[in-house]
């Protein structure tokens, strides 16, 4: 996954699209719901018609990435959910997105996915500015190219049938990747100094520097 502060304009601009454009397809889906009128009001069961269930396959169609894109935002598409005592009274993380069709089953109004969304729509949009400065930048190209060559053990794991989700989410692993792109960039700039005939004043100068902070 890419984080949203290291994304281009240009998937800066698709995330977003991507986003309101899933809203959208909720907000119409919510509207073609009606309640069976043959159920007692207790317990109506929701009815889509026709055209909510056109709009239900397209929302299918979308939702992995959508789900993404909120998750490279940092927006939580989960909420914790408890059951009522009758059916245990059990704690749980539910999934608003993977459950959207069945959030009437958790009594999860549709409008608490709809929140998220918007969340991340605000994230994207706040960020549009930073995501030129990025596009142009060319640290940012390289800072890609380090983690991908990183996160290239977990791709081949991960396209052999390998679940890694939990261990790049492992603490000592994201602290090996900070220490690996930490040292990658020392070594790079020390090397750009080098081709640019400053590696020796450079050296010069920080030696200064340490010299000062020990008196």
């Amino acid at each position: 996954m890419t984080h949203f502060k290291r994304k281009t304009f240009f998937e800066n601009r698709y995330s977003l699209n991507k986003l309101i454009e899933f809203r959208n397809l909720v907000v119409d889906y919510s509207k073609n719901l009606s309640y069976n009128p043959y159920f007692p009001p207790t317990r109506r069961d929701l009815v889509e018609n026709q055209k909510a269930i056109n709009i239900r396959t397209e929302i299918n169609k979308v939702i992995d990435s959508v789900r993404k894109i909120l998750l490279e935002a940092n927006i939580p598409v989960g909420i914790i959910y408890s059951f009522p005592p009758a059916a245990g009274g059990r704690i749980t993380n539910l999934d608003l997105l993977l459950n959207i069709f069945n959030l009437k089953d958790y009594d999860v109004p549709l409008q608490q996915l709809i929140d998220i969304i918007d969340r991340g729509i605000g994230v994207y949009s706040d960020d549009k500015i930073w995501s030129i400065i990025r596009t142009f930048n060319p640290i940012n190209y390289f800072m890609r190219l380090l983690e991908f060559i990183f996160n290239i053990p977990f791709n081949l794991l991960k396209n052999i049938g390998f679940d890694t989700q939990k261990i790049e989410t492992n603490f000592i692993v994201k602290t090996i990747k900070f220490i690996y792109l930490c040292i990658c960039s020392l070594v790079s700039f020390l090397t750009l100094l080098n081709l640019l005939g400053y590696l020796e004043k450079f050296k010069a100068s920080f030696k200064y520097l340490m010299n000062y902070i020990s008196q």
